[in-house]
């Protein structure tokens, strides 16, 4: 039995390649009974969720048409040139029927990326084969695609050397080979990418300096080489790069001073030299950034002063200085700096007070701890609306700013390790994490804190107490003490109050009436009572009785008496011509007595 062998390539449909799968296999197994096997070609398409990924074996075709095929996972990609493969899945073509388009973004696909024939796709414009598992190196017939404008390879397992080939993209404007293993450095001869706008070659394990030809590329807008193993300086032809905005030369081994030509860069919008062994000081050609939004400097070996005309830098939202050897104050020129909403000078050696201004920030994050900062906090800092404040670890002072009816609304509070003294203000209603610990803080902790956080925020202060484990309970507070002080005091003096009225009260009444009533003070004008007087006398000289007398003279006698008192006085009983009545008499001789007291003084 002989199998006639079909030697013309289809492109089918789905529903096509699986009855000629079921064919193909129907066909090994008769030709595996035969006596004498003949050759089998095998036209295999392989096609995963409908993608475009048909497989051949191929030997010739009929119609002499070129054909390009690949290995793939062990099997044969074939594609016809001219044929109906314009209609796969992530392919485009133009009007002549040529590829210009291969968009295989996060398929699975080709084992080794070098058995790709490039040549076969004159007219590509766009590749994309990011996360498409391949492995491998870059082929140098890469450059072959002179139509090229887009390239990503990312996100796959590529090794090898970078392919100096790619230098003759001319036309080449976006260029993704991040996240894979390469050896080596960049090539120099990719300084004749003159359309390249984007380079991106992030976590790519690439070594050696940044070729000083990198300055050639004038259209460059974005340029990322994060996580790397680049080292040497950072090349002052970066200066030439007019049209940068992105410069990511973070997570580097890269040293020696910042360019000051790097302060050309008038359209730059993000730095970041983060992670690096940069040394040097600042340079103050950054203040000439005018389009600079964020400035990361953080991890390096930076020192001397913050340059004063970092100030100009109108439009700077984030600016990272962490980690570094940065000296002297603070400068107050960054509270002019109105769009800073992030702010970290954290980790240095820098000394002074906080600048009052900074609180006129409108700040998400200040973090200035793990510096020399002395003096107290600024209420204008302190109640700025900062989300996350971070002042610790330094040698801070005073009390805790605080103003009645102002809270603090910061998410994220941390002034522990310095050395604040008073009382916790209640001004902590909003914070979600606050850490106090190890200061000179004292008096109770607020029952809210008590109720959100754990001693961990609070440990390290001798003198606060609460209801924590490892503090001690407070004593009553100072008002109930005065409360429980002055109480029976009050108390106790009005009993006493009380019982001295009701002493004298009931001793008055024990007073005969005679005394309060009848014994008139004779030598007290405001208190003389001549009814009471009178009566006194009678009783005490027995109504002038002759043995009082002691004298008598031309106008009447004079008699000696004793008043209840106790008082002895003189009297003059004037003789009264009128005859009245005895009673009036007596009225009217009182009227004129002239007392006198027992020593002889007349009155």
């Amino acid at each position: 039995m002989t199998m006639k062998v079909v030697e013309r390539v289809y492109f089918l449909s789905r529903s096509e390649i699986l009855m000629a799968s079921a064919s193909l296999r129907q066909a090994v197994k008769t030709r595996n009974k035969l006596k004498f096997r003949w050759p089998l070609p095998l036209f295999f398409l392989l096609s995963r969720l409908q993608s475009w990924l048909p497989l051949f074996r191929h030997t010739r075709y009929r119609r002499k048409q070129k054909l390009c095929s690949i290995p793939v996972g062990g099997v044969r990609m074939a594609v016809l040139i001219h044929g109906g493969h314009c209609t796969w899945q992530g392919i485009s073509c133009n009007k002549a029927g040529s590829i210009t388009r291969i968009d295989r973004h996060g398929a699975v696909g080709f084992d080794k990326l070098e058995k790709l024939n490039f040549s076969c796709f004159p007219n590509l414009v766009y590749l994309n084969l990011a996360r498409f598992v391949v492995n491998g190196s870059i082929p140098p017939h890469i450059g072959d695609l002179s139509s090229l404008e887009y390239l990503d390879l990312s996100y796959n397992s590529l090794t090898g050397e970078l392919p100096r080939s790619l230098g003759k993209l001319t036309r080449l404007k976006e260029l993704k080979l991040h996240d894979n293993s390469f050896q080596g450095s960049i090539p120099m001869d990719w300084g004749n990418l003159k359309s390249l706008m984007s380079l991106k070659m992030m976590s790519c394990n690439i070594s050696g300096p940044i070729p000083y030809e990198i300055g050639n590329l004038k259209n460059l807008s974005v340029l990322s080489l994060t996580k790397n193993k680049l080292s040497g300086l950072v090349p002052s032809s970066l200066s030439n790069l007019s049209s940068l905005s992105v410069l990511y030369l973070d997570s580097n081994l890269l040293q020696g001073p910042i360019p000051h030509e790097i302060g050309k860069l008038k359209n730059l919008q993000v730095l970041s030299l983060t992670r690096n062994k940069l040394g040097g000081s600042i340079p103050s050609s950054l203040s000439n950034l005018s389009s600079l939004s964020v400035l990361y400097l953080d991890s390096n070996l930076l020192q001397g002063p913050i340059p004063h005309v970092i100030g100009n830098l109108k439009n700077l939202k984030v600016l990272s200085l962490t980690k570094n050897k940065l000296s002297c104050l603070i400068p107050s020129s960054l509270s002019t700096v109105s769009s800073l909403s992030d702010l970290y000078l954290d980790s240095n050696l820098l000394q002074g007070p906080i600048p009052r201004e900074i609180g006129n920030l409108n700040l998400r994050v200040l973090s200035l701890s793990n510096n020399r900062i002395n003096g107290s906090i600024p209420l204008e800092v302190f109640t700025c609306s900062s989300s996350t404040l971070d002042l610790s670890h330094n040698f801070i002072e005073g009390e805790i700013p605080h103003r009645d009816g102002n809270c603090v609304y910061v998410s994220n509070l941390d002034l522990s390790h310095n050395n604040p003294t008073g009382m916790i203000p209640d001004i902590f209603e909003a914070v979600d994490t606050v850490n106090l610990s190890y200061n000179s803080l004292q008096g109770p902790i607020p029952r809210y804190l008590i109720d959100s956080f754990g001693p961990d925020s609070f440990q390290g202060n001798k003198h606060l107490c609460g209801n924590l484990p490892g503090f001690s309970h407070c004593p009553a507070s100072n008002k109930v003490q005065i409360a429980k002080t002055i109480i029976p005091i009050v108390v106790i003096l009005a009993f006493l109050l009380l019982g001295c009225l009701l002493y004298f009260r009931f001793k008055a009444k024990d007073i005969p009436e005679s005394n309060v009533t009848k014994n008139g003070d004779l030598f007290s004008i405001l208190n003389f009572d001549g009814r009471v007087a009178f009566q006194d006398i009678i009783e005490a000289t027995e109504d002038f009785d002759i043995r009082y007398c002691i004298g008598t003279g031309g106008y009447g006698s004079v008699y000696r008496a004793q008043l209840p008192t106790g008082k002895i006085v003189a009297l003059k009983n004037f003789t009264v011509k009128r005859q009245k009545s005895r009673l009036s008499t007596r009225v009217s001789r009182m009227r004129q007595i002239c007392y006198q007291r027992s020593d002889t003084r007349t009155l």
